[in-house]
C-alpha cells in the first residue's frame, strides 16, 4: 500500500510538469560524453566553447527564447625539479608552474515547436566569443629543465599542461544546434541536445624569456602567432538536467 501511494504522489507530481512560457527564466547543467578535455582538443585550439558554462534562458515568447552562456575554464599543473632527485630532502629543489585560462561568451536564440505538453523540441544557433591566456613560470630552473639557483624562465603564450599545449589568443565560434527538453516535475526538465561548432581561432606568438642573476639574458620566439587562418569544426552532444524558474507565472499546455 505504501509503494502504492508513493507512486500516486508521485505521478500526481508530474502531472503538473509542464513547457515553460513567455517571461520564465531557466538555468541548466551540462554534461558532454564526447568532450573529455578541459577546452582543447589536445593541441591548443579550441575543442567548442559550450563545455563547463553558466547557461541562461529567457523566454520571450511561449515558443522563443534567448540564451545566454558564460564559462571560465582553467588548466594547471606544478612541477618540483631537483637539484639531485637522490637526496629530495636537502637538495635544491625549483618549480616550473603552468597556467591556462579561458573566458567565453556565447548569444543566441532557439525556437520551440509547440504541441506536446511536457516535451519541447527546438533548433537554434549562438555566436561567441572567448579570450586565452597561457604562460609556464620555471623559477630556479634552466631551459634545458635542469635546476639552476640563478636562472629563471618565463614562457608567455603558451602552457604545455599533461602533455596538452594551450596557447594564447582568441577564437570567434558560430554554433547551431537542436535539441529537446523533458519536464518530469514541475519545473523541473532532463534534456539533450546536438549540435554543429565552427570556430575561427588567432593565435598568439609564444615568446621565451631567461633570467640568470636577476639580469634578463634572451627573449626567444618560440612560436609565432596567426591570425585567423585556423578554422575548426567538430560535432557537440550533451545532456543535461534545468530549473524553471518560473516567472512567467506558471506553464500553461501548448
Amino acid at each position: 500500500m505504501k509503494r502504492i501511494a508513493v507512486l500516486l504522489l508521485v505521478a500526481s507530481v508530474m502531472a503538473y510538469a509542464q513547457k515553460p512560457v513567455a517571461g520564465d527564466v531557466l538555468t541548466e547543467l551540462e554534461f558532454m560524453p564526447n568532450q573529455l578535455g578541459l577546452f582543447t582538443a589536445g593541441n591548443g585550439r579550441p575543442y567548442g566553447l559550450i563545455n563547463n558554462q553558466l547557461r541562461v534562458r529567457y523566454f520571450l515568447q511561449d515558443n522563443f527564447a534567448a540564451r545566454l552562456m558564460i564559462g571560465i575554464q582553467r588548466a594547471s599543473q606544478k612541477e618540483d625539479v631537483y637539484e639531485n632527485v637522490l637526496d629530495k630532502d636537502t637538495a635544491g629543489v625549483g618549480t616550473i608552474t603552468r597556467k591556462a585560462t579561458q573566458f567565453s561568451i556565447n548569444i543566441g536564440a532557439e525556437k520551440h515547436t509547440p504541441g506536446a505538453e511536457k516535451l519541447s523540441t527546438y533548433v537554434g544557433g549562438t555566436i561567441g566569443f572567448a579570450i586565452r591566456s597561457a604562460k609556464e613560470e620555471w623559477n630556479k630552473v634552466d631551459v634545458n629543465g635542469n635546476y639552476n639557483d640563478s636562472t629563471n624562465v618565463m614562457i608567455e603564450g603558451q602552457a604545455n599542461i599533461n602533455n596538452t599545449l594551450y596557447t594564447k589568443g582568441t577564437t570567434f565560434n558560430i554554433y547551431l544546434f537542436g535539441g529537446a527538453d523533458y519536464y518530469f516535475l514541475p519545473n523541473v526538465f532532463f534534456g539533450i541536445e546536438l549540435g554543429l561548432n565552427i570556430a575561427l581561432q588567432t593565435t598568439r606568438e609564444s615568446v621565451r624569456t631567461v633570467t640568470v642573476s636577476g639580469r634578463t639574458q634572451s627573449n626567444t620566439i618560440i612560436t609565432p602567432g596567426t591570425k585567423g587562418t585556423d578554422i575548426l569544426t567538430n560535432a557537440l552532444a550533451l545532456i543535461k538536467i534545468g530549473f524553471n524558474f518560473g516567472t512567467g507565472g506558471g506553464s500553461a499546455a501548448q
